[in-house]
């Protein structure tokens, strides 16, 4: 498996891992008030290991939730990076367990700590598409709320979904987000990289300032397939200059990427120059994240922009 591949995997399990170390905290502050009996304990976890081995009673389960909701459903949440191979059945006990029901109501609490534990709790288990049906029209309208946390949480329920829409909504949506935000939403939106190169990406490109999404894409470290970023290699900020010249390394070598390129080779502005030349330098052959792509596509490129032969 490539660098590329291990980071989108562990990408997908951003949401999984925030959920989990909420979980942990969450049961620290359990364990630190009403503490847990070892007998307790080992039942759930018997419980638990035995509905993962096909046993769909849960009586045993549903009489755990009753009397230590709390911790059963931190457990549910930490089960959800220990065995995130049987992540989907999971989440369907806590469908049946009401958990993901109480964690809709919570969402309308009026203590802004409440909602914001709802939410991430939410877009952990917002990947099983009976749960998403059930959430899409809350996270929707959550993605406007004032609250910053509220909002990249409702994000990541509409990403974790996978429809088109929602996700060049989300993009759409971060373009216009603090820096913090859209910094945690970039390794998430990279999943979706070439979908969104198909419009999302070609619009942002043509805003007034589009110096911010340049650097989320060159953070994503992945071959893109943009065609024609001439017109930001003349962009009259400096620094959108640059940065398309660091994005070069990950873009199709066809004649408009070629041009953009010898446009900064001939600036007068030495870093930009360094930035121009290394996107021709080849990368490592071992499939890392520093692979060249416009180098590894610059044989092929004259083949890419020739008309189709009759």
């Amino acid at each position: 498996m490539t660098s590329s591949q291990l980071l989108d995997a562990f990408l997908v399990l951003v949401p999984i891992l925030a959920a989990a170390y909420l979980a942990m905290l969450a049961w620290v502050s359990l364990s630190r008030g009403r503490r847990l009996t070892p007998a307790v304990q080992a039942e759930m976890e018997n419980a638990l290991a035995a509905y993962l081995c096909g046993s769909r009673e849960l009586g045993a389960l549903r009489a755990l939730a009753d009397a230590h909701p709390g911790h059963l459903c931190e457990m549910l949440l930490a089960y959800q990076v220990r065995v995130a191979a049987r992540r989907e059945e999971l989440c369907e006990l806590a469908m049946a367990l009401g958990f993901v029901d109480r964690w809709l109501r919570e969402t309308r609490s009026a203590t802004l700590a409440r909602r914001r534990t709802a939410f991430v709790r939410i877009a952990t288990v917002a990947h099983h598409q009976p749960v998403f049906q059930k959430v899409r029209e809350l996270a929707c309208k959550a993605s406007r709320d004032t609250d910053g946390q509220i909002r990249l949480n409702a994000d990541r329920i509409l990403l974790a979904g996978g429809r088109d829409v929602d996700i060049t909504h989300v993009f759409e949506a971060a373009m216009m987000e603090t820096s913090g935000i859209r910094s945690a939403l970039a390794g998430e939106l990279r999943l979706h990289a070439v979908a969104l190169c198909e419009n999302a990406i070609q619009w942002a490109l043509r805003r007034e300032n589009p110096l911010d999404i340049l650097k989320i894409l060159a953070s994503w470290e992945r071959a893109l397939p943009l065609t024609d970023v001439g017109s930001l290699a003349k962009h009259p900020d400096r620094a959108v200059r640059l940065e398309t010249m660091r994005l070069l390394r990950y873009l199709p070598a066809t004649t408009r990427n070629q041009e953009a390129l010898q446009h900064g080779l001939a600036s007068q502005d030495a870093e930009i120059r360094e930035a121009a030349a290394a996107a021709v330098q080849p990368g490592p052959a071992d499939g890392s994240l520093q692979a060249n792509h416009f180098a590894d596509t610059a044989g092929s490129a004259r083949w890419m922009d020739s008309p189709a032969p009759r």
